[in-house]
């Protein structure tokens, strides 16, 4: 939804929810409001057969294609399981106060 200021907002709220009836009916009513279709002059309706959830595992799906093809996986799990090697070099933050 864009609001008077031009700032989108509702994105992160239909994103976080897991019903496809939900997201379709909070979509709807944001949609109702000052939208993005709206000032373009077309109307927007969320398509009776989309399927939030299988969107959402798809591009899980795709980004975990992706750690594994790119990504030292065995690594990972060692840092995690473990922790990083003993004996690393530590570099010290520059944050508010401090200087590097």
């Amino acid at each position: 939804m864009v609001k008077g200021d031009g700032e989108v907002g509702g994105a992160l709220l239909v994103a976080g929810m897991t019903s496809d009836a939900g997201k379709s009916v909070l979509t709807a009513g944001l949609l109702r409001a000052r939208t993005v279709a709206a000032l373009a002059g077309r109307d927007f309706t969320v398509s009776p057969g989309t399927g939030f959830a299988a969107l959402r595992q798809a591009r899980l799906d795709v980004l975990g294609d992706l750690v594994a093809g790119h990504l030292d996986t065995p690594a990972l799990a060692r840092l995690i399981g473990a922790g990083p090697p003993r004996g690393l070099p530590v570099v010290a933050s520059a944050g508010p106060g401090r200087r590097s």
